[in-house]
Formats: C-alpha cells, structure tokens, sequence
C-alpha cells in the first residue's frame, strides 16, 4: 500500500486522514443542523408543531441506514473471501479497500449532491421565521395541495 510504506504514517495519508475526517463531520453534523429547518417549515405548511414526530423519524432512518451499512459490510468483506484471524489474500485487502474508499466516496458524493439540491435557503428561512412570527401558518388538518 502506496500511503503507508513500512508500517509507518506517511505524510499523504495524514492529510487524507485529516481531508477524511472534516468530511466525517459535516456528514455527521449537517443533517442534525438542517432538521430545526425542516420542523419550521412544517409546521408554516401544516400548522402544527410537530417536531416529535420530524426528529423520530429522521433518527429511525439514521438507525436503519447504520444498520444496513453494517450489513452491506459484512456481505462486502464475505465476497471478497475476508477470513477472520487469518492474513488476508491482496485480492481481498484490495477489495475491501475499493470497498471502503472510492465507493465509499462515490455514495457520500450522492449525498453531497442531493443536500446541495436542499430547498431551504438562507433567504427562503428567514422569510418563514418571520412568517411564523407573525402567525402565519397552515390551519391545523390543512392538506397542502
């Protein structure tokens, strides 16, 4: 492996430790910090503070995406002939980290790309703050249509 030569810590993958774990922290604190949004903008289209339910299910999905990646990692190390206790094949140490790198990369990609598509702007938030300052909402039942 190119990035630790001798079993030592090489410059290059230091700074991709580093790249890696400032993306490992918007990933875990951009969806927490988008959520207060999403619950106002529900409660201006419905009128109803629902928030219970909005952070319910956002942790149900977290839990079932983490679950599902465990899986994913387990079938991934399966197929790629992973034996527990013994030294791995490099066809397996390759996959794994093809695996665990640029396919990793690619589906935190997707997720970039769908969170730049959010709705809710700075400007789009504000305006509906105010909005619900004023009282303005969705009567209670109301079905957006």
């Amino acid at each position: 492996m190119a990035l630790v030569p001798s079993g030592r810590l090489s410059p290059q993958l230091a700074l991709l430790i580093l790249v890696a774990g400032f993306g490992l922290s918007a990933v875990m604190l951009f969806p927490w910090a988008m959520l207060p949004d999403v619950v106002e903008f529900d409660e201006l289209q419905h009128g109803l503070r629902r928030e219970g339910l909005v952070y319910a299910l956002f942790t149900f999905g977290q839990k079932l995406a983490g679950s599902a990646g465990v899986f994913a990692g387990a079938i991934v190390a399966s197929v790629f002939g992973y034996q527990q206790g013994a030294e791995q094949a490099p066809e397996t140490v390759r996959g794994v980290a093809l695996a665990t790198g640029p396919l990793a990369a690619a589906v935190f990609a997707c997720a970039l790309a769908l969170a730049l598509r959010f709705p809710i702007t700075r400007r789009s938030h504000a305006a509906a703050r105010a909005r619900l300052r004023a009282g303005e909402s969705a009567p209670p039942g109301h079905r957006p249509g």
